[in-house]
């Protein structure tokens, strides 16, 4: 497959897939005479993981850390796997309190008799100030790659 059909099927934008090639998250793609880049069923299986992880909100030195032990071929690292799980899952449990703490208070505001123009604009503060401290989990559509 070349890189536009891996991205339509991965819903993975093209740059991003050349961007963990580039990181080495994805092996160098094999190229064509014409210098196509030209994947298989396990390029595309490892880049679905990738994103997975990524749309989950882990980190890309994370699924780095993984994909290494996977890689390695040998004796499974359970020590490193599980501690790169539980920071996650600690991750996971404070976004969730967070977002939580968030649907709470927003209930309350809109629950509020005040004039729209008012509840509107606490609103709206709120939500400012609670995007400085709410973890956001990453979009299904990753627009511009990120940095490790």
């Amino acid at each position: 497959m070349r890189i536009g059909e891996v991205a339509k099927i991965s819903r993975c934008p093209a740059v991003t897939i050349r961007y963990y090639e580039k990181i080495g998250l994805l092996p160098n793609a094999k190229r064509t005479a014409a210098n196509y880049r030209i994947y298989d069923q396990n390029d595309l299986e490892r880049l679905r993981f990738i994103r997975h992880c990524r749309n989950h909100g882990m980190s890309l030195a994370d699924i780095e850390k993984l994909l290494s032990i996977k890689d390695d071929g040998s004796a499974l690292h359970d020590g490193d796997i599980v501690a790169i799980i539980e920071s996650h899952r600690k991750n996971i449990k404070a976004q969730i309190a967070s977002l939580d703490a968030l649907l709470r208070k927003l209930d309350e505001l809109v629950a509020d008799p005040t004039g729209s123009r008012e509840k509107a604009d606490r609103i709206i503060e709120t939500l400012g100030r609670r995007a400085l401290t709410v973890p956001i989990m990453r979009s299904s559509r990753m627009i511009l790659p990120e940095r490790a």
